[in-house]
């Protein structure tokens, strides 16, 4: 494993060399996992071949590995946080649609970030379950399961599981189950009193030799561990001293009770609540995305009333213009979650704290779903944000939004306009019952048009600006007739193309060579096709 500098984005990354005798069956288990998408996995950002080897170019985490914590600070609380951790990571991988086997659980390959947040890196043994076969990734003496040391063993989850049992005893006792059968293993005598009993039956079930006498799949193992958790607990809980219990807890509500009332300690406890909250901010702007939504959570647990924190993830997961259906179930989980403290989600609050952030926000999610959402439903979700956004959930929708509106909330009028395409565009093209067009081509033009001309969507959104020149020339190039017969005038058609041909000509930084080759393509036929209708109605041609 190599940590290697990326020269296009500035930023460290990762990279990993592969030596294999099926060079080509390697490479479709590593476009396989390019396309995972967990925040306990890194994310594979490129795979590259150079003569016989294929590179693995991933994001860079940073944290320390298990191997590397030492023995005096270890505890329960950490052992099953892993252990609960690594089960969610493990299960996503074995209910791919093509499953994936790591086959290499070694503490070195297993992060914790600062957040406790736990990271299974390293595929370099990882094959399909469907091919079944170790194909000589044996993964690591001490911690592989017996069937991998096989060449050609059928094998399946239980190796990953034999894995995971012995990166826990590796926790828990600082050395590795070696090729021992699980009933035999020597239990380090200064765990023993934290180790109960129901913990060392679950581990060294799933170290059995035999994979028949594992648990057959990591729910299993989640059962296990949640009843092994809750024992544990509750052992802890009677040895305690009741007494010591109820005076702790009298002492501190009165303690707490005392100082809430201190005016002083609560302008110190709400300035050093909003610094940490900023911190945090910050913080996010400079790590991966996976990290950046643990700041996120973090910031809206400390300060439920606040939204920056909203405005900072929804402008990040937009930032490639691309919007697929893992960052949704990430938003989702977030702007749906119901506050400490509270009884109603972060959105129901925000719409009572300042229905304009509100609906601002609505806005935000309504570009996301109409332009960027890569799975379906998109544009029918973005409609109802939109709605929220504009405030016609119940009344009729403005025209135009007054101009004392336009100035304090720029994007105001383009959530109107949105809101009144989002409403007829699936009609775009089709006819009713009695034979009528039931949403014209050249009102779809018009609003066109006036999100064109609108300075908010020119300075905040290129992205946008590049889906709305594509719908233009394709009302060109597809629908002028209709647009001329209903009354627009050659000039107007001529300068908005003028206006496209200036876009193109100039383009944002955002824009590939590959979308500025098609502009500038499409604009060529746009101009042939305002050229034929307006010649067949007596109007003037282009200038050449």
């Amino acid at each position: 494993m190599y940590l290697v500098f990326h020269t296009p984005t500035e930023q460290m990354r990762a990279a990993k060399c592969f030596q294999t005798e099926d060079k080509q069956r390697r490479l479709q288990e590593l476009m396989l996992i390019k396309k995972l998408r967990h925040l306990g996995l890194p994310q594979v950002l490129d795979i590259c071949t150079y003569e016989e080897d294929i590179w693995l170019i991933m994001e860079y985490i940073s944290g320390r590995s298990i191997s590397d914590i030492p023995c005096k600070e270890r505890s329960m609380i950490q052992f099953f946080s892993i252990a609960c951790q690594l089960s969610e990571i493990l299960i996503y991988l074995h209910t791919r649609a093509c499953p994936i086997l790591h086959l290499d659980m070694k503490p070195s390959n297993v992060l914790l970030r600062q957040d406790g947040r736990v990271v299974l890196i390293d595929f370099g043994a990882a094959i399909l379950e469907a091919w079944g076969e170790t194909q000589g990734h044996y993964g690591t003496p001490g911690f592989a399961a017996p069937e991998q040391k096989q060449r050609g063993k059928k094998i399946d989850v239980r190796a990953d599981i034999y894995g995971y049992g012995a990166l826990l005893y590796f926790y828990l006792c600082g050395k590795t189950p070696g090729v021992q059968n699980g009933k035999n293993l020597k239990w380090k005598t200064t765990w023993q009193k934290g180790c109960k009993r129901d913990i060392r039956r679950m581990i060294e079930k799933c170290l059995a030799l035999e994979p028949e006498q594992r648990f057959a799949n990591f729910q299993e193992v989640q059962k296990a561990l949640a009843f092994v958790r809750c024992r544990y607990n509750w052992h802890r809980q009677i040895q305690k001293s009741l007494g010591a219990v109820l005076l702790f807890i009298i002492v501190v509500c009165f303690a707490w009770r005392h100082l809430a009332h201190t005016e002083i300690f609560s302008e110190m406890a709400a300035r050093r609540i909003g610094k940490k909250y900023d911190l945090l901010l910050e913080r996010s702007e400079a790590l991966g995305f996976g990290q950046a939504i643990g700041c996120y959570e973090e910031a809206a647990k400390l300060c439920p009333g606040k939204n920056e924190w909203c405005f900072l993830l929804l402008e990040r997961v937009g930032s490639d213009y691309l919007f697929d259906e893992t960052e949704e179930d990430v938003v989702r989980k977030m702007i749906y979650t119901v506050l400490p403290g509270e009884n109603q989600t972060f959105l129901e609050d925000q719409k009572i704290r300042n229905n304009q952030e509100y609906r601002e926000l609505a806005y935000r999610l309504g570009i996301l779903y109409w332009y960027f959402y890569s799975g379906t439903g998109g544009k029918r979700a973005a409609a109802k944000w939109f709605a929220v956004a504009a405030d016609t959930e119940k009344g009729e929708l403005e025209s135009e939004a007054p101009k004392n509106d336009r100035d304090a909330f720029p994007w105001l009028e383009s959530a109107k306009i949105h809101a009144k395409i989002s409403d007829y565009y699936e009609k775009l093209g089709k006819r009713n019952e009695k034979g009528d067009m039931s949403a014209e081509y050249s009102t779809y033009w018009e609003d066109l048009k006036r999100l064109w001309d609108l300075d908010s969507l020119k300075k905040e959104e290129s992205g946008v600006q590049l889906h709305i020149a594509d719908e233009l020339l394709g009302c060109m190039i597809l629908h002028m007739q209709e647009i001329c017969d209903a009354g627009e005038s050659y000039e107007t058609v001529k300068e908005v193309l003028g206006l496209l041909e200036n876009f193109f000509r100039k383009p944002g930084k955002e824009m590939e060579q590959s979308e500025l080759e098609k502009g500038k393509e499409q604009c060529k036929e746009a101009k042939a096709s305002v050229m034929r209708v307006y010649k067949r109605v007596g109007g003037t041609v282009f200038e050449k």
